[in-house]
C-alpha cells in the first residue's frame, strides 16, 4: 500500500481515545496519521506532541483542506487553467543528505562505477525553464553562457546566459541537491527516429501544469529542476544509457519530486460526465463531514469544467515505480507530489478503465487501502450496466458509492505516506512473482527488467540483446529467491513474459 489507509488512522482514533500509548506509539513509527486522532489521555498526549501533532489546532489536514479549497474558488477554472490544488513540493518534505540514506539507495550511491560518476549530468535551471514556451529537447539547451560576436561599438547583444549547470556527478553538492526538484511524468507522444525542431513530448496541459509547479518550486528556494527529456541526451552520440542507469540516484538525492501525468478528455459515452456531475451535486448537498464534500465537489467541478481528466498511467507504469522508489524513507504526501485534481482525475481513468480491464485499477486499490478496493468492486457492476446502455437511469445507489470513492481519494492525498515500494528482496521477489497479474506495465516488457535493475546491481551487461535481458533477470532471481522458491521456475516465468527465447534462457543457465 502506497498510503496508509482509513484502516490505520481509524485504529489510531480508537487508541488515542481509549489512552493506550504502547498501540499509538506502535502506530505513529508505522507512519500513521498522527493528525486524525482523539485527544485526551496525558501519556497518549505527549507521544502525540512529541511526533507532531498539535491538539490546540483542531487539524493540520483541515488547515491544508480548507486552503485548497480557498484556492480552487479563486482559480479560474477554464480549459487552459492548470490543475487546482497545487502540489506542496517541497513544504513538509524531510531533507535528507547522502548519510541519511536508506542502506538499499547508500549502496546503489556507493557501488555506482565510476565511470557513471565522472560523466556530466545536467540540472536545468528553474528561472531558464520559466522562460521557455515549452520544454526543449536535450540538443537545444544552452549548456554554456554563449558569447554575442564582436562588436566594435560596444552595443551589440548581451551574452547569452547558460540554461543548466553540467557538471560530473560526483561535484554535485549536497547544497544544490538540496535545491533541485526532479520531475517524473509520462510523455504525451512518441520520439520521433530524427529530432524535429517543433515536437516535444509534453503536451499543452502538462507544460502549463510543470510552470505552476516550477513557480511553487522557485518560491519554496528551489534553483534546479531534473526533466528527462531536458537533461537525458536525445539525438546526440552521446549514450543515454548513462543516464537510464543513474537517473534513480537523482530522484534519491534531490530535494523534492512532482508528478506530471498525461492528460485526455472525458469519455464521449453518455455516461461518465452525467455521473461525475451527479456526483458533485451530491457532494455539494451532504451535511456529513462537509469540508471533504465541498474539496471533492469542488475537483469534480474542475475536471468537468476542463473536460479533461489526468491518466491513471503514472502509477501504473514501471519507471515511475522507479521514480517513487526512491522517495522511500522521506514520509512525503501525495500532496507533496501532484495536484488534487490530478489526483483525482486518476482515480476517474482507473475506476472507467476497470470496466473493461480489472487490472487497471491494481495499483490503485493498493493507494486507496481495502476499503476503497471494496468500493470499487461495488462500483463495477452497475457502472459497467449504465455505460454499456448509455443510460443512467437504470442503476440505483451508484452515485453514493462513486461519491464516497472520491472522498475517500481526497482524505489519501493529504495524508501521511508510508512508501512499501523500496528495493528490497522481499519486494523484488513479489514484484517478480506478479509479472502476469498487470500491476505494473511498461512500454516494453523488458522495461519490467530496466527500470529496477539498477537498484539491485551495476553489473555492466549488454542492454540491447535478449542475452544481456536475460543476464539481468538471472541475476534479479537470485537476489529474490528465498528457500522455498525454485529460482529456475521464477526465472522461466519471468523470461516468458518477456518474450525470450528458450534458447536465450538456456545460455545464461549457468550465470
Amino acid at each position: 500500500m502506497i498510503g496508509v489507509a482509513k484502516e490505520g488512522i481509524s485504529a489510531l482514533y480508537t487508541a488515542s481515545e481509549n489512552g493506550h500509548k504502547e498501540v499509538v506509539k506502535l502506530l505513529i513509527e508505522a507512519g500513521v496519521n498522527i493528525f486524525k486522532t482523539k485527544n485526551g489521555h496525558a501519556e497518549v498526549v505527549k507521544l502525540l506532541i512529541k511526533a507532531g501533532a498539535d491538539i490546540n489546532i483542531k487539524t493540520d489536514e483541515e488547515a491544508l483542506l480548507r486552503a485548497v479549497l480557498e484556492g480552487i474558488r479563486k482559480c479560474e477554472l477554464g480549459p487552459t487553467a492548470p490543475c487546482v490544488g497545487t502540489p506542496m513540493v517541497v513544504r513538509g518534505g524531510k531533507l535528507v543528505t547522502k548519510d541519511d540514506l536508506h542502506e538499499v539507495f547508500k549502496s546503489l550511491h556507493d557501488g555506482m562505477p565510476l565511470a557513471l560518476r565522472r560523466a556530466p549530468m545536467r540540472l536545468l535551471k528553474i528561472d531558464a525553464v520559466l522562460g521557455w514556451p515549452t520544454i526543449k529537447v536535450y540538443e537545444e539547451v544552452i549548456n554554456t553562457e554563449r558569447l554575442p560576436p564582436a562588436d566594435v561599438s560596444g552595443s551589440g547583444p548581451l551574452a547569452t546566459a547558460a540554461e543548466c549547470l553540467e557538471v560530473p556527478y560526483s561535484v554535485v553538492t549536497e547544497e544544490q541537491w538540496a535545491q533541485t526538484l526532479v520531475i517524473s511524468w509520462r510523455w504525451g507522444g512518441i520520439k520521433p527516429v530524427q529530432q524535429l525542431p517543433s515536437f516535444t513530448p509534453m503536451s499543452e496541459q502538462q507544460f502549463r501544469e510543470l510552470t505552476q509547479v516550477l513557480k511553487q518550486a522557485k518560491g519554496s528556494g528551489l534553483k534546479f529542476v531534473w526533466i528527462d527529456w531536458s537533461c537525458v541526451p536525445q539525438y546526440s552520440d552521446t549514450p543515454s544509457v548513462v543516464e537510464v542507469l543513474r537517473s534513480k540516484v537523482f530522484y534519491i538525492r534531490a530535494r523534492a519530486m512532482a508528478i506530471i501525468p498525461t492528460f485526455q478528455p472525458l469519455p464521449d459515452d453518455g455516461v461518465t460526465r452525467a455521473l461525475i456531475s451527479r456526483v458533485r451535486d451530491m457532494l455539494k448537498r451532504r451535511s456529513d463531514d462537509q469540508l471533504l464534500n465541498a474539496i471533492a465537489a469542488a475537483v469534480l467541478g474542475a475536471i468537468l469544467e476542463k473536460d479533461a481528466m489526468a491518466g491513471r498511467e503514472h502509477f501504473a507504469r514501471v519507471w515511475t515505480l522507479a521514480e517513487r522508489m526512491a522517495r522511500h524513507g522521506r514520509r512525503e504526501q501525495l500532496n507533496h507530489w501532484l495536484s488534487l485534481e490530478a489526483w483525482l482525475g486518476m482515480v476517474v481513468d482507473a475506476m472507467l478503465r476497470s470496466t473493461e480491464d480489472k487490472s487497471a485499477s491494481q495499483v490503485y486499490r493498493k493507494i486507496l487501502g481495502k476499503s476503497a478496493g471494496s468500493l470499487l468492486d461495488a462500483i463495477m457492476a452497475p457502472l459497467v450496466k449504465a455505460i454499456k446502455t448509455r443510460n443512467m437511469h437504470l442503476v440505483d445507489g451508484l452515485e453514493d458509492k462513486v461519491a464516497e470513492l472520491f472522498c475517500t481519494a481526497v482524505s489519501v492525498w493529504q495524508s501521511v505516506n508510508t512508501l512499501e515500494e523500496v528495493p528490497t528482496k522481499a519486494w523484488l521477489r513479489l514484484y517478480l512473482l506478479e509479472t502476469d497479474l498487470g500491476v505494473y506495465q511498461a512500454w516494453s516488457e523488458a522495461d519490467r527488467v530496466w527500470a529496477i535493475y539498477s537498484y539491485y546491481c551495476w553489473k555492466k551487461v549488454d542492454w540491447g540483446s535478449p542475452e544481456g535481458l536475460a543476464l539481468a533477470l538471472r541475476g534479479l532471481v537470485q537476489i529474490a529467491a528465498d528457500g522455498d522458491d525454485d529460482p529456475k521456475q521464477i526465472f522461466a516465468a519471468v523470461a516468458r513474459k518477456l518474450g525470450l527465447r528458450q534458447v536465450e534462457m538456456s545460455t545464461t543457465s549457468s550465470a
